[in-house]
């Protein structure tokens, strides 16, 4: 299966048929970032097809699997040659993947966090399968592929887990695989212990959905009188113990304690949210769809990010392209999002004396959080606008082509 590439060079792109391999629909940072690629290189005239193992959403994605125990059976006991009670059955689903891929005859197949899918019997095993002449880029939205089965780890390991990581063990099997880090810090990490191509390309952020339009409306429906301030944290899962939410109440109550004259307001945005927040603490449910989430960016007056670690960190970018500052933990790629002291804060001990004394000092001058807000802006402006990833896509893929093509 050769690929067949075709530069259009008047259209200012690649026109490709690209399949997407991710676990979810949209639960999670990598599901969303995986879904704006796949919008933005339709915008820019490829075909995108997923395959998606929680459900289809439209006549363009293809269901490989099913929840069990309705559906396919689990392709990872079937592609690994795990006993099962059917072989002939698990036979006839790998063939129909083959054949799949076959009809389909994708240029490029982009791979976006098959472990979160494990349920599903999702795993890299999925990707072994892909023809060799077949380029592949895997995305690395966490640590994942570069370790055994878990997220994040420390970086003093990367050595000695990378090489009977996924990613290394499928580069054994095609030297063409490209890795992609959203992340410099990721990229080079990676750089340190793999022998193949590892580039940077950045998360797609749409600077006109994410801005600061609505935000007078949002506070409104919220509740908040002029003066007011109201603080945000999202995360997928509030209950995550690595988003340490916990850590940021108890911050939060001692620095409200120390100014209770001050009108403000945390709101969580997220399943599980904790229930001992305070009455100044409100649960405000999952947002899913974008221009929800946009308009709680722009009626903060700050973001709250604690997670204990963190490859990048989207909600940062998202919630300054909004107006809005933020204060984050210096884990991962996260110092890469902002511009200390002018656009938000960095904190190397996100411990809770350290995180309310951060927020005791921006309750006491509310107005430097006002003067943050238009550098915010500008500096995601500056980085997303103007079709910037367009332009690092089409050298991307360019340099694939040139490869494959010899």
């Amino acid at each position: 299966m050769a690929p067949s590439f075709s530069l259009i060079p008047e259209e200012g792109g690649f026109c490709l048929k690209i399949l997407f391999l991710q676990d979810h629909r949209q639960a999670g940072g990598a599901a969303r970032a995986a879904n704006r690629y796949a919008a933005v290189l339709g915008a820019l005239g490829c075909q995108v097809a997923r395959v998606v193992g929680d459900e289809s959403i439209s006549a363009q994605e293809v269901r490989v699997t099913g929840k069990p125990p309705r559906g396919w059976p689990r392709i990872l006991e079937m592609l690994l040659g795990r006993k099962a009670k059917n072989r002939l059955r698990q036979r006839r689903v790998a063939e129909g993947w083959l054949d799949f891929l076959f009809r389909m005859r994708p240029d490029l197949v982009w791979v976006h966090n098959l472990h979160g899918g494990a349920k599903w019997g999702w795993s890299e095993a999925m990707v072994a399968t892909v023809p060799k002449a077949l380029p592949v880029l895997w995305t690395l939205h966490d640590m994942w592929p570069l370790g055994r089965g878990r997220a994040f780890f420390g970086e003093k390991n990367l050595a000695e887990e990378f090489p009977r990581s996924p990613a290394a063990q499928e580069y054994l099997r095609r030297p063409s695989l490209v890795l992609t880090s959203p992340s410099r810090w990721l990229q080079e990490q990676v750089r340190t212990v793999h022998p193949g191509k590892c580039v940077h390309l950045p998360y797609v952020l749409d600077v006109d959905l994410f801005c600061p339009a609505g935000r007078a409306t949002r506070r409104a429906e919220l509740g908040l009188r002029p003066g007011d301030l109201f603080f945000l944290a999202a995360a997928e899962n509030l209950a995550d113990p690595r988003k340490r939410v916990s850590l940021l109440l108890s911050a939060w109550r001692k620095a409200r304690a120390a100014f209770p004259g001050r009108r403000a307001l945390l709101g969580l945005l997220g399943r599980n949210a904790p229930a001992n927040g305070g009455e100044d603490c409100r649960a405000l449910g999952l947002v899913t769809d974008d221009h929800a989430m946009a308009s709680f960016y722009a009626a903060a007056d700050l973001f709250l990010h604690v997670a204990e670690a963190e490859s990048f960190g989207q909600v940062l970018e998202e919630s300054q392209a909004c107006g809005t500052p933020v204060m984050t933990a210096l884990a991962g790629g996260t110092p890469e999002t902002f511009l200390e002291g002018i656009t938000g804060w960095g904190l190397a001990e996100p411990v809770v004396g350290c995180l309310d004394t951060r927020l005791s000092t921006v309750l006491a001058r509310p107005d430097h959080l006002a003067s943050m807000r238009q550098p915010a802006r500008e500096l995601m402006l500056s980085r997303h606008g103007g079709g910037q990833f367009a332009n690092r896509w089409n050298e991307l893929i360019r340099e694939i082509r040139d490869e494959a093509t010899g």
